[in-house]
Protein backbone atom coordinates (compact mmCIF):
# COMPACT_ATOMS: atom_id res chain seq x y z
CA UNK A 1 0.00 0.00 0.00
CA UNK A 2 1.45 3.35 -1.28
CA UNK A 3 0.46 6.87 0.24
CA UNK A 4 0.16 9.87 -1.63
CA UNK A 5 -0.88 12.12 1.31
CA UNK A 6 -3.79 9.57 0.98
CA UNK A 7 -3.66 6.06 0.00
CA UNK A 8 -2.65 4.26 -3.56
CA UNK A 9 -2.70 0.64 -3.72
CA UNK A 10 0.50 -0.84 -5.91
CA UNK A 11 -0.10 -5.14 -7.18
CA UNK A 12 3.08 -7.25 -6.63
CA UNK A 13 6.70 -5.84 -7.66
CA UNK A 14 5.47 -2.64 -10.12
CA UNK A 15 6.59 0.51 -9.52
CA UNK A 16 5.04 2.57 -7.64
CA UNK A 17 3.04 5.43 -9.90
CA UNK A 18 0.52 8.02 -8.98
CA UNK A 19 -0.36 11.14 -11.46
CA UNK A 20 2.87 13.09 -12.86
CA UNK A 21 2.29 16.09 -10.88
CA UNK A 22 2.95 14.02 -7.58
CA UNK A 23 7.16 13.18 -6.59
CA UNK A 24 7.06 9.40 -5.00
CA UNK A 25 9.88 9.61 -2.12
CA UNK A 26 11.18 5.88 -1.50
CA UNK A 27 12.56 6.58 1.90
CA UNK A 28 8.84 6.75 3.36
CA UNK A 29 7.22 5.00 0.52
CA UNK A 30 5.05 8.11 -0.25
CA UNK A 31 4.04 10.44 -2.94
CA UNK A 32 4.12 14.47 -2.29
CA UNK A 33 2.70 17.31 -4.25
CA UNK A 34 3.03 21.08 -2.82
CA UNK A 35 0.14 23.42 -4.48
CA UNK A 36 1.65 26.93 -5.42
CA UNK A 37 -1.48 28.90 -5.09
CA UNK A 38 -2.04 30.33 -1.31
CA UNK A 39 -5.19 28.72 -0.11
CA UNK A 40 -7.15 28.43 3.30
CA UNK A 41 -7.19 25.09 4.95
CA UNK A 42 -10.44 24.19 3.92
CA UNK A 43 -9.42 25.16 0.36
CA UNK A 44 -6.09 22.95 0.23
CA UNK A 45 -8.30 20.18 1.69
CA UNK A 46 -10.96 19.84 -0.73
CA UNK A 47 -7.95 20.25 -3.46
CA UNK A 48 -6.44 17.23 -2.22
CA UNK A 49 -9.23 15.55 -1.91
CA UNK A 50 -10.51 16.63 -5.32
CA UNK A 51 -7.22 14.94 -6.52
CA UNK A 52 -7.96 11.89 -4.80
CA UNK A 53 -5.56 12.51 -1.98
CA UNK A 54 -5.34 14.27 1.69
CA UNK A 55 -3.47 16.65 3.10
CA UNK A 56 0.24 15.63 4.63
CA UNK A 57 -0.05 14.14 8.00
CA UNK A 58 3.59 13.11 8.60
CA UNK A 59 3.59 9.30 9.68
CA UNK A 60 6.98 9.27 11.64
CA UNK A 61 9.60 12.11 13.41
CA UNK A 62 11.92 11.17 10.56
CA UNK A 63 8.92 11.89 7.90
CA UNK A 64 8.30 15.46 9.51
CA UNK A 65 11.76 16.02 9.71
CA UNK A 66 12.57 15.72 5.98
CA UNK A 67 9.66 18.12 4.99
CA UNK A 68 12.54 21.09 4.51
CA UNK A 69 14.48 18.66 1.88
CA UNK A 70 11.17 17.64 0.37
CA UNK A 71 9.92 21.45 -0.64
CA UNK A 72 13.49 22.74 -1.08
CA UNK A 73 13.66 22.79 -4.42
CA UNK A 74 10.07 25.20 -3.97
CA UNK A 75 12.29 27.21 -1.91
CA UNK A 76 13.99 28.73 -5.01
CA UNK A 77 10.60 30.49 -6.04
CA UNK A 78 9.31 31.34 -2.81
CA UNK A 79 10.25 32.82 0.57
CA UNK A 80 8.65 29.48 3.07
CA UNK A 81 6.42 26.97 2.53
CA UNK A 82 2.75 27.48 4.96
CA UNK A 83 1.58 24.55 7.00
CA UNK A 84 -1.54 24.48 8.93
CA UNK A 85 -3.05 23.08 11.50
CA UNK A 86 -6.47 22.97 13.00
CA UNK A 87 -8.28 21.47 15.91
CA UNK A 88 -11.38 20.60 13.69
CA UNK A 89 -11.51 17.32 15.08
CA UNK A 90 -10.53 17.70 18.58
Amino acid sequence: MKRSSSIVLVHGNERPTYRADYIYEKAFDAFYKVHHAAASWAVARARCEAEGTALLVPASLDEADSMPVLTANILTRYQGVFVGMHDLKS
